[in-house]
């Protein structure tokens, strides 16, 4: 027999963005039961429910494991996004990137379209010189083939003086 027990995980704790210090700051009492309800969090391995939540705030912020964790998702932000700024400038330069990325892929389909065209045209000039070619060996076959037809010239005196 099976039974089908649905659980919840606790989420990850995701410290919040201070826009006054431009680094990632620990939630207070109020976020933290706005953010977690009444499913707690894990931070550094340990599972905070809400009735530990004052023990977090009183011990483990002050701990360095977790103040090594803050460095890191400091460091992962700043990798990821460049800076602390606002969210609306983040999603701002994000446009702006990506319209310098759209103007280059234009800028390359470009000239592919033209050295596409370019080769279309190499290839027609391709095809008129092999053409011109086959009728110039086909001249110089015939020419050959004249040329053992004709009869040597005596070599006698061409020229009389009467």
């Amino acid at each position: 027999m099976t039974s089908n027990i649905i659980t919840e995980v606790a989420p990850q704790y995701e410290p919040c963005i201070d826009m006054k210090t431009q680094c990632m700051r620990d939630l207070d009492f109020k976020e933290l039961r706005r953010k977690y309800d009444n499913l707690g969090f894990r931070c550094c391995g340990t599972l905070f429910t809400p009735a530990k939540y004052s023990q977090f705030r009183g011990q483990h912020i002050k701990s360095q494991k977790h103040i090594r964790f803050i460095e890191i998702e400091n460091e992962k932000y700043k990798q990821e996004y460049g800076s602390f700024s606002d969210p609306a400038d983040i999603i701002q330069q994000q446009r702006r990137e990506l319209k310098l990325l759209k103007i280059e892929i234009s800028t390359l389909n470009k000239k592919l379209i033209d050295s596409q065209a370019s080769q279309e045209t190499l290839k027609a000039i391709n095809n008129d010189l092999r053409s011109t070619n086959i009728e110039l060996e086909f001249k110089i076959k015939n020419i050959k083939s004249k040329r053992k037809n004709l009869k040597p010239v005596p070599c006698a005196n061409l020229i009389t003086f009467d």
